[in-house]
């Protein structure tokens, strides 16, 4: 796969965009573009991810579709975007259970384990593991799914998680990658199919972030081009 082609689409300097289409299969789809930090913007998903019923499945089809051989027995998904399309997965993998994260520590939990991390729509949070959703993955091979991967920081928490539940990591996927950082933080991963994706989402970033960004993209790209 020629890596180079998105990772040098990672950024975009924002003028002022209002939307960013996106193309999943045959279905396209238009996001709206939101500013989530002083000089960064995204493409947000939150509304086809949530509630597209059509996209959803077809994101499904087309995540297990680049699984092939390798062995899932069970899924690991964040609250709350990837929750739906985890649902679509599972199925046409035919997976009865799948353990979900949540964000924090409910009194029915027992011993959970829990995760710091940080997000760059919601900020700092935790993810949390009741032992029922341990217990469905435990021991299994199993693939971790969230709809976007972009500061990392999340994908690194459940992986955490996985590893405390003694769960098997056979993969990790999701949508897409969005801005340079999983390019980065998950090069092996990613040149050793490890890290299933469907595309790339650009962030959207002022002048000035966008010089000092192009600088480090340059730098992935010469890992990528090795």
């Amino acid at each position: 796969m020629n890596y180079l082609k998105y990772i040098s689409r990672c950024i975009e300097k924002y003028s002022g965009q209002k939307s960013y289409i996106v193309r999943i299969g045959e279905l396209k789809r238009n996001l709206p573009i939101r500013r989530v930090e002083k000089n960064i913007w995204i493409a947000s998903d939150a509304g086809i991810v949530l509630g597209d019923i059509e996209f959803g499945k077809q994101v499904a089809e087309e995540i297990v579709r680049k699984i092939g051989n390798n062995r899932v027995e069970g899924l690991l998904i964040p609250e709350a975007k990837a929750i739906g399309i985890g649902y679509f997965i599972a199925e046409v993998l035919d997976i009865k259970y799948m353990a979900i994260a949540r964000k924090d520590v409910k009194k029915y939990m027992d011993n959970p384990i829990v995760v710091e991390t940080s997000s760059i729509t919601t900020g700092e949070q935790k993810l949390v593991l009741d032992q029922i959703d341990v217990e469905r993955i435990r021991y299994r091979s199993i693939m971790i799914f969230d709809d976007v991967i972009s500061t990392c920081s999340t994908m690194r928490s459940l992986i955490k998680i996985a590893m405390k539940a003694s769960a098997k990591i056979s993969l990790i996927s999701t949508i897409w990658l969005e801005g340079p950082w999983p390019w980065r933080i998950f090069r092996e991963e990613i040149k050793h199919g490890k890290l299933v994706f469907l595309s790339y989402l650009p962030i959207f970033v002022s002048s000035i972030l966008y010089r000092k960004l192009l600088d480090e993209v340059r730098e992935i790209e010469v890992v990528y081009d090795d």
